[in-house]
């Protein structure tokens, strides 16, 4: 028992020689670097996201392009910190010396390994800096035919909250080749656009009177209207007769809000008011109107 002990403590102080042989100042030494490395690369991740926290409260909304920033300075920190603790190792001193010497021929190898990559910081780079939407705009991304939220631009994807919630990651080098439409880089106002049918026979003035006046009598609808309107007498909120199909007159009414959502919200109340002002007005709806023929079947009892 006792030289199993001796040797088991042989075994130990020969595996902590050939342990120290690995790291410059012994293995104590090294733990105590990489502890330190490593207090150090999360005091530098808590500062710079102090600041760049600092400067998004003063940039406001439109902030995309600073985490996209942000993203480059995280993982530059982090970088740095592996390469430091991995450097403590001799085997890999020489490995890593060599590679940061040889960093043109090894870039190349990186490229060509990671060409998909590259082109996601590549494409997230030009999208921080033209900047076509900002953190919480309302985008519809035609090319998928989604609308969603803006959340924000990492080193290799964007990011997208749509209004159930759902969370659109979207890679940067596609995103980049995507017809984006963004409604809230036009102002703070939204034209929303209501559209109804009537039938043919209807009152066609009383029909345009009665959506011009329950719009304009909503609390969510803005006057758009220059000076100059309001001289000429023109209306808060213009109907126009925009089609004819069949039996059905198509007419349309430009309704201007705060936002989208508030116009959304007043879109459904005025659809309402309309369809009841319309049934104590006897204005109809456009019917369907179906035609059956039926030609005559020969008996084939007779052939």
């Amino acid at each position: 028992m006792v030289e199993a002990f001796f040797d088991g403590v042989k075994q130990m102080e020969q595996f902590w020689e050939s342990l120290n042989g690995w790291f410059e100042g012994g293995a104590l030494q090294a733990l105590i670097d990489t502890l330190l490395i490593a207090l150090l690369a999360v005091i530098c991740l808590w500062i710079s996201r102090r600041i760049f926290r600092g400067i998004q409260k003063r940039m406001g909304s439109r902030r995309t392009n600073l985490r996209f920033l942000q993203s480059i300075v995280r993982t530059l920190i982090i970088l740095f910190a592996l390469l430091g603790i991995l450097y403590q190792i001799k085997p890999l001193r020489g490995f890593l010396t060599s590679l940061l010497a040889g960093s043109g021929v090894v870039a190349v190898f990186i490229g060509l390994a990671s060409q998909q990559s590259l082109s996601n910081f590549v494409s997230g780079l030009l999208i921080s800096t033209a900047k076509p939407f900002a953190e919480g705009d309302r985008v519809k991304l035609r090319d998928i035919g989604v609308t969603a939220i803006a959340e924000s631009v990492t080193i290799l994807y964007s990011k997208f909250r749509t209004f159930d919630n759902s969370l659109i990651v979207v890679p940067n080098s596609v995103l980049d080749k995507m017809v984006i439409e963004n409604t809230d880089v036009v102002g703070d106002r939204f034209c929303n656009f209501f559209d109804i049918a009537i039938s043919g026979q209807s009152d066609l003035l009383l029909a345009m009177e009665t959506v011009r006046d329950i719009a304009e009598r909503h609390p969510l609808c803005l006057d758009q209207r220059t000076e100059e309107e309001l001289a000429e007498g023109k209306p808060k909120v213009p109907v126009r007769l925009v089609d004819i199909d069949g039996n059905a007159l198509k007419l349309r009414a430009s309704i201007w809000t705060e936002s989208p959502a508030l116009g959304y919200t007043a879109l459904c109340e005025i659809r309402r008011d309309v369809k009841l002002a319309f049934d104590r007005a006897g204005i109809q709806l456009p019917r369907q109107y179906v035609v059956v023929s039926q030609e005559p079947v020969e008996d084939s009892s007779k052939m």
